[in-house]
């Protein structure tokens, strides 16, 4: 195969990747915070915000693989089936340079505890996470088995809001 060839699976790969990971934008945040996803992730799994992202990005990783052994052993994929896993795979990859750059540009701290608030801050009974006392919202996700809520915008914890 050629550089020109090698060029053009490579400027063709990177349209592909970009056409779709603009428009999973809308449909995932709309012009919210393109991370909130992995954020809210970190948060349910108390792990770091490219912990959460390398756990999403495995299903991907795995069906490449998946898709690598069944080609090995004679099934045949369309070009269209290869770009969209390879494509998939590429932009968990994006998404984990942008997870890792919002980090450098945000240090993490430690969320704040009774201790370290004093009475700003209230704590779920249940699971012991913390939220600002002043926040509006009422209970917390573990609170809330049976799904009913919403996440507030404006907060980046999980305490739910009832619907009215």
């Amino acid at each position: 195969m050629t550089q020109f060839e090698i060029n053009e699976i490579f400027d063709k790969t990177i349209a592909d990747c970009r056409a779709v990971l603009c428009g999973k934008a809308d449909e995932y945040v709309g012009k919210g915070d393109r991370l909130s996803n992995f954020k809210h992730a970190a948060h349910l799994q108390n792990v770091s915000l490219p912990a959460a992202l390398a756990g999403m990005m495995s299903k991907h990783t795995v069906s490449v693989y998946d898709m690598i052994y069944r080609y090995q052993n004679g099934e045949k994929f369309s070009a269209e089936k290869w770009m969209e896993k390879v494509g998939d795979h590429i932009n968990y990859l994006i998404l984990l340079q942008a997870v890792l750059a919002e980090e450098r540009k945000t240090p993490a701290s430690p969320p704040p505890t009774e201790e370290t608030a004093g009475a700003d801050v209230q704590r779920c009974g249940n699971c012991k996470h913390t939220r600002p006392r002043s926040a509006e919202t009422l209970w917390c996700v573990c609170r809330n088995p049976d799904g009913v809520g919403v996440w507030p915008a404006n907060t980046a914890c999980f305490f739910w809001e009832p619907r009215s």
